[in-house]
């Protein structure tokens, strides 16, 4: 017995000492790849604590990106708000969001701020600002059936001086909001006669777009 045991141990230290191959003693291969299997995973978790978030190919994290579009947004918000508060509200205006509608004898004005498709989350916020208008008591019109509107048409048809696109950043803030101010209140005063032959077409179930086109009647500078 004690001789069998001396001839495996020299066995093994001569297999090491001699450069015989792992995979040709029992049980090495398996060991080893045991080992790497670990190794991987721990290699692996490694890499994973200091990795951040996907990133776009400038380099930014998807919660980076994040940050920066809710920033824009927080920038149109603010304008918003700022805008109700100090021309919109005192005139008869609810605000929804970016959206201001005003009760007439006849109809609902509205006027939205509608952010452009190729804001990036960085300023500036670029929009637009639409106004639309939905008859009361219209039968047959659009917004009888449960249109939001009847008509509607972009600020720089109506008022010819405003500009197609508005950009705001935190500088030129307060000078958006008087030009916003100024703007909707030359709309508001323009709409009446705009709207007569956007009313008759309303009557058949048109919709329209303010000012309508071949009618003669247009904005005013």
């Amino acid at each position: 017995m004690h001789a069998l045991n001396a001839w495996h141990t020299a066995h093994r230290i001569s297999a090491r000492s001699s450069g015989t191959p792992q995979d040709s003693i029992p049980g090495a291969h398996e060991a080893a790849e045991v080992h790497r299997h670990r190794n991987g995973i721990a290699a692996g978790r490694a890499v994973s604590g200091r990795s951040h978030a996907p990133q776009n190919s400038l380099g930014v994290s998807a919660h980076s990106r994040t940050k920066l579009v809710m920033s824009a947004r927080a920038l149109g918000r603010a304008l918003a708000s700022e805008l109700h508060r100090a021309a919109l509200k005192r005139r008869g205006f609810k605000k929804f969001r970016n959206t201001f509608s005003r009760e007439h004898d006849e109809y609902v004005e509205m006027l939205r701020l509608q952010g452009s498709g190729w804001n990036s989350g960085a300023a500036p916020w670029m929009f637009y600002v639409n106004i639309s208008v939905r008859f009361k008591n219209l039968p047959g019109s659009l917004a009888s059936q449960g249109s939001k509107y009847d008509a509607d048409g972009r600020i720089e048809r109506i008022v010819q001086e405003a500009p197609a696109r508005f950009e705001l950043t935190g500088q030129n803030f307060n000078e958006v909001v008087a030009l916003l101010a100024s703007l909707s209140e030359k709309a508001s005063a323009l709409l009446p006669e705009l709207l007569v032959p956007v009313r008759e077409r309303a009557s058949r179930g048109l919709y329209s777009s303010i000012p309508v086109p071949g009618t003669g009647i247009v904005g005013e500078a």
